[in-house]
């Protein structure tokens, strides 16, 4: 698979207080790429992108894009960032998909890898910009869920239950052996069932049922390849329930049975 192609323009932290000492608000400017922050501490300030204004807190997410505008509408502003530029068609797709503003529930991830970008900005050896350029792609992964079947008709909700669905979302990445039915999630989102359903639908563009179940092909994928435990083990390691179950839905949506992909997917690797 190809890697798009980008260019890092600019990285590093931002400080509203230190750029901008005296200005309590700055003026409209136009984005010429696509500009990426995380804001990792509480704060009082306001942003406005695209004309509409977004406070700022721990776990803000701004996607700006070429052509939107955006300014600071009060401090204090403070944000881990990188901006990039890029022609790749697959890349902008994504990217584009993406929200102006979001709230993460999670930034454990992101901050991670913003740190490894800042720890990168010392050196000088040939391999530094290497480094950078795997970090964003880590990054441009983290964001792709994101982007899924974000709709004007879905935004508003979606935001506003982001973090509650970002949260199950994770907790079904973590164990895609535990309890996961639609009840349990929906209280782990503290929303009733039906509503749970429809805004993760919208929001991830399959059923919670059909997001559970992939995140078990792929769990189970990963360990027909990495281990040598028998169908059945694989089976309840990644919450089916039962062997027969597991072989038919795998062939399903793989095309495969578990053992034919173990063996197609090892001879490639020793081929």
């Amino acid at each position: 698979m190809r890697s798009p192609a980008y260019e890092i323009t600019d990285f590093g932290v931002f400080d509203s207080e230190i750029s901008f000492p005296r200005i309590k608000r700055t003026n409209m400017r136009q984005v010429t790429g696509f500009e990426i922050e995380l804001c990792t501490t509480d704060q009082a300030g306001v942003i406005s992108v695209s004309g509409k204004d977004y406070p700022v807190a721990c776990g803000t997410l701004v996607c700006a894009k070429p052509g939107t505008t955006r300014r600071m509408v009060s401090p204090p502003f403070k944000c881990l960032y990188f901006h990039i530029s890029t022609q790749d068609e697959g890349l902008r797709a994504l990217l584009f998909s993406l929200p102006d503003v979001a709230v993460l529930n999670d930034i454990s991830e992101p901050t991670r890898i913003f740190h490894e970008m800042l720890g990168i900005q010392s050196l000088s050896t040939p391999e530094s910009t290497f480094l950078l350029q795997s970090l964003v792609a880590r990054f441009f992964a983290f964001l792709a869920p994101l982007g899924r079947t974000w709709s004007d008709k879905g935004a508003s909700s979606a935001y506003l239950h982001q973090r509650a669905l970002l949260s199950v979302e994770q907790m079904i990445r973590n164990d895609p052996a535990g309890k996961l039915d639609l009840k349990t999630l929906a209280a782990k989102a503290n929303l009733s069932p039906v509503y749970f359903h429809r805004i993760f639908t919208e929001y991830f563009g399959k059923t919670p049922s059909r997001y559970v179940l992939d995140c078990r092909i792929a769990a189970a994928k990963f360990r027909l390849v990495t281990e040598d435990g028998s169908m059945a083990e694989i089976a309840a390691s990644c919450g089916f329930s039962s062997q027969a179950y597991f072989n038919c839905r795998f062939k399903e949506i793989v095309g495969q049975t578990p053992l034919q992909y173990r063996k197609s997917m090892l001879s490639r690797v020793w081929s």
